[in-house]
């Protein structure tokens, strides 16, 4: 069984100059840095970047976005990936 890495969404994608916000109706995050966008919901395998779906794990479509204790988490290498964050 593969393991997988799960990071507060605001700690690894918050950094100066980059905005998220959420969206409690949608349960929706919505990230940008520079000239990149990132929309996830919460439950949902696909995000939208720079307007295109995207997988948020290409080897487990059950990997997805997730509340837990109280906060939003996703899997690590996702915001490195697609938002240029340089996660290490």
């Amino acid at each position: 069984m593969k393991k997988f890495l799960f990071s507060l969404t605001r700690v690894i994608i918050q950094v100066p100059d980059e905005n998220v916000d959420w969206n409690g109706a949608e349960k929706k995050v919505i990230a940008t840095l520079d000239s990149n966008t990132v929309e996830f919901s919460l439950g949902k395998n696909k995000a939208e970047v720079k307007g295109i779906d995207t997988k948020i794990c290409f080897t487990n479509f059950r990997v997805v976005p997730a509340i837990i204790n109280g906060r939003t988490m996703l899997l690590i290498r996702f915001p490195d990936k697609n938002l240029g964050c340089n996660v290490q």
